[in-house]
């Protein structure tokens, strides 16, 4: 008689029993008041979704139990345009022993999403916020603006996600980071003071804009500032990790990397950062 599987190994390859270490499971849940189309979810680990309509979702990656999660959007809808958001309560998480199927998705309605505008003031070290009129396109000044900044403020980069906002200090060669709320479009500073860009010989020249990966994950700055060695500019591109449910910026591993970028021809230097952007995705 031919045996398909001896009993040593069937949990592993006759998929009897429970129990397993390699066991995995799902993260999922549910999307409310969606009417827009193109919704993008994501969670590390868990893979992307693009959800169609309300009702129950679940990201196609499982994962294995203690794995931490933060469900969170990468792209909102649009036609009509909608704000969509990940519960506080239920975004995050650990994978304890089975499935994930309570996180909760609610979009707003496309009437009522908010516009707005951001200027940054370098000499007055602040920015300027203003809601935009859906109708006239009017703008009328936030509560709370001009909202305070770093350094000489050049540069104001929105995450795809729409929540959260980094400006790049030039006085000051650091990046500040803001909650942007999703009603009024007031701006909270994200985890204190501003992160700096390091290393750097001396505060003379701009640090680029705050470039934001697809994925909303990453968030790269070309640093002009660091120290020449010979006739090149190495650990020039300074790469953050931005937490998903925060905002919050933290040094990848091996950051600051180096493109070697001549210091006399910025615009070479910033060819250099996109070329490499969309060759590797660092």
């Amino acid at each position: 008689m031919l045996i398909t599987c001896v009993a040593t190994i069937t949990l592993a390859s006759c998929g009897g029993g429970g129990g397993s270490s390699g066991q995995q499971y799902t993260i999922g849940g549910t999307v409310r008041g969606l009417s827009g189309s193109g919704l993008v979810l994501q969670s590390t680990g868990a893979g992307t979704l693009t959800v169609s309509s309300d009702g129950p979702f679940q990201l196609p990656t499982a994962v294995a139990s203690g794995t931490a999660y933060t469900v969170s959007i990468r792209t909102q809808p649009t036609n009509p345009s909608q704000t969509c958001a990940a519960s506080g309560a239920t975004a995050s998480g650990i994978v304890s022993g089975g499935n994930v199927t309570n996180v909760e998705i609610n979009c707003t309605a496309a009437a009522n999403a908010a516009r707005f505008v951001y200027v940054t003031n370098r000499g007055s070290n602040d920015i300027s916020g203003y809601r935009i009129d859906n109708a006239t396109g009017a703008l009328t000044a936030m509560n709370g603006s001009p909202f305070p900044a770093g350094v000489s403020p050049t540069w104001l980069t929105v995450h795809p996600s729409g929540n959260f906002a980094y400006v790049s200090n030039d006085g000051a060669n650091s990046i500040a980071a803001y909650a942007i709320d999703a009603t009024n479009g007031g701006l909270t500073p994200i985890g204190g003071a501003p992160v700096l860009v390091r290393p750097f010989a001396s505060v003379e020249y701009p640090i680029s804009p705050v470039v934001i990966d697809p994925s909303g994950n990453l968030a790269i700055v070309g640093n002009s500032n660091a120290p020449i060695v010979g006739d090149a500019q190495p650990d020039n591109l300074a790469v953050y990790h931005i937490d998903a449910a925060s905002g919050a910026l933290a040094p990848v591993a091996g950051s600051p990397f180096s493109t070697n970028s001549p210091f006399d021809e910025p615009k070479e230097f910033l060819a250099q950062l996109e070329r490499r952007l969309a060759s590797s995705r660092v």
